[in-house]
């Protein structure tokens, strides 16, 4: 069990990792909630325009 806490534990730091690029600074877990809801979003307008 110990082991999963360290796994888990070096994700969420991976995730936290920090990075900038022209000024603007970035996580992965920024990109991925960003990813998450810009997909939902798509998905929903795709879903309302093509209701039959």
């Amino acid at each position: 069990m110990q082991s999963l806490g360290q796994v888990l534990t070096s994700c969420l730091e991976l995730l936290q990792t920090e990075f900038a690029i022209d000024g603007l600074t970035f996580s992965w877990w920024k990109i991925l909630l960003w990813t998450i809801v810009a997909g939902a979003v798509i998905y929903l307008i795709v879903k309302w325009s093509d209701d039959k």
